[in-house]
């Protein structure tokens, strides 16, 4: 739960390798739902640069305008907004661009909101019956950027990393952060040109070899 709020809500979703989507196995999802409103509804959103601050603003006005049109686009298509949803714009918050974390329940695969980045504290949970159906709603995007499984099964997490269609594979970790020396790209509509754009990998990219045969005893 922890991960999902940390990667969801903790750069406001303004980071390429934000959680958005949450996909969740229905045995638990009723539970899960709960823990994560509650997690959500808990966050201090304000000024980041004040102690205990949990979650800033938006970039800017329109950004925050995305945002809010997301949780419209998702209502009209039928998701369940379990929390948030609203501008925050009372006291300090009325000079910046805030709002409150958002969570929306009963997402289905076609809604936009599972297949485009809002890149704002919104939350797509979405049910699934197993293993099986949480990979194919997870890869049926044509984006793949970074992806996270948490799970204590090992068997499934070494499935999940080979299977999965992106270019960052956490498991048990948050979505968000990377090792600045190791390569960093994504596939399918994720990826650029050049691929990996850190680590061994960049430097390959950007390197052009030239063999050189050099005889010293003519």
């Amino acid at each position: 739960m922890s991960l999902v709020i940390r990667a969801g809500f903790g750069l406001t979703g303004q980071a390429c390798t934000a959680t958005s989507r949450v996909i969740v196995e229905r045995p638990v999802a009723d539970e899960f739902a709960a823990r994560l409103v509650a997690r959500a509804r808990a966050l201090t959103v304000g000024n980041g640069l004040k102690p205990g601050v949990q979650m800033g603003p938006a970039v800017n006005e329109a950004q925050l305008r995305t945002d809010l049109d997301y949780v419209q686009i998702a209502r009209d298509e039928g998701a369940r907004l379990l929390c948030g949803g609203q501008r925050l714009d009372e006291g300090d918050l009325a000079h910046g661009w805030f709002m409150e974390p958002t969570v929306f329940g009963e997402v289905t695969p076609g809604m936009r909101l599972a297949r485009e980045e809002v890149f704002g504290p919104v939350l797509a949970m979405l049910t699934v019956g197993d293993f099986e159906e949480a990979l194919a709603v997870a890869n049926g995007v044509d984006v793949g950027l970074s992806a996270a499984l948490v799970t204590r099964d090992l068997k499934r997490a070494m499935q999940y990393a080979e299977r999965i269609e992106a270019g960052v594979v956490k498991i048990n970790q948050i979505s968000t952060g990377l090792a600045l020396q190791a390569p960093f790209g994504g596939v399918k509509q994720s990826s650029t040109d050049s691929f990996k754009e850190q680590g061994a990998g960049a430097i390959e990219f950007y390197s052009r070899l030239k063999t050189v045969y050099l005889d010293w005893t003519g």
